[in-house]
């Protein structure tokens, strides 16, 4: 004689999905609804503070590279190196606020971008120091002008 197990139900199963997804479901929403806004004073001083930080950078590649470069050629590797090093550290520090950045004026974000590239190339260029501290100047005032 054979016994015969008939297949458990599958509706039980489709209920304690379903059961289990408004549960999850409901607690995520409660969790998105408790959270705020962010403060726009808050998120203002937070950019205002890292555009702050990417001009401090660009002050010591403005000194690393003026020790490092005369009449195209570099004479310092280790300031050359540090003042590459620097642009790049004020380019990552501009693109955590570049965000926001956005979203109040795309325009003179792009013109910052540009701005950046254009010191990038002069730096690879080896050209006069004096160049380089004229885009830097311009840059850091563009910087001055955002939010």
């Amino acid at each position: 004689m054979a016994i015969y197990k008939p297949p458990p139900s599958r509706w039980r199963l489709a209920l304690a999905t379903g059961i289990a997804g408004l549960i999850i479901g409901l607690g995520v929403g409660a969790f998105l609804l408790g959270q705020s806004d962010p403060n726009p004073t808050e998120v203002i001083g937070s950019v205002r503070t890292e555009l702050s930080g990417v001009a401090g950078v660009l002050e010591v590649l403005e000194v690393e590279y003026t020790e490092s470069v005369r009449d195209g050629d570099v004479v310092s590797e280790t300031e050359y190196d540090g003042a590459v090093a620097a642009l790049t550290r004020a380019q990552a520090r501009f693109a955590e606020a570049r965000p926001t950045l956005l979203a109040l004026d795309r325009e003179k974000v792009q013109d910052i971008d540009g701005q950046f590239d254009e010191l990038r190339e002069l730096i690879a260029d080896h050209a006069s120091a004096d160049e380089v501290s004229e885009a830097i100047r311009e840059l850091t005032s563009a910087l001055d002008d955002l939010p």
